[in-house]
């Protein structure tokens, strides 16, 4: 037991230490950066969140957010049966962007993820035919 707690006291100092080398090493790093060394920053623009909740056809492409970009990031979830896609960069289709199957787990943009345009849905028809509630939510 004693020679573990000396090897322990040992080994503290050193991580201690490697950690503090680290610091200084990325000290000269900022959201700009610039150095392949320095890590990646997420910067997000301060905005509040707009409502895109819609009601939206089969088969057609449907803009969300009145068309404007979202500046940091969005969610889409289905209130209903059916599968949809979700694009960011041109008209939703079938098999064109990402897919948002209504299984309860909304589509949710990864943090740090910059929309590339204007966010567009489309839904695969459902049975009996009726417009299809969206919860959409942009930030």
């Amino acid at each position: 037991m004693c020679k573990l707690l000396l090897g322990l006291a040992g080994a503290i100092p050193a991580v201690f230490l490697l950690s503090m080398a680290a610091a200084d090493a990325q000290q000269g790093c900022g959201p700009r950066g610039g150095d392949p060394s320095c890590p990646e920053f997420v910067v997000i623009a301060p905005s509040t969140a707009t409502d895109g909740s819609v009601a939206v056809q089969a088969n057609v492409s449907t803009t969300l957010f009145g068309g404007i970009t979202p500046p940091n990031g969005f969610i889409v979830q289905l209130l209903s049966g059916g599968s949809c896609y979700v694009n960011d960069n041109g008209a939703a289709a079938f098999l064109t962007g990402f897919n948002v199957i209504n299984n309860g787990s909304p589509f949710v943009t990864p943090l740090g993820y910059k929309p590339m345009g204007p966010v567009s849905i489309f839904c695969n028809p459902v049975s009996p035919p009726a417009p299809i509630p969206i919860e959409a939510r942009a930030w």
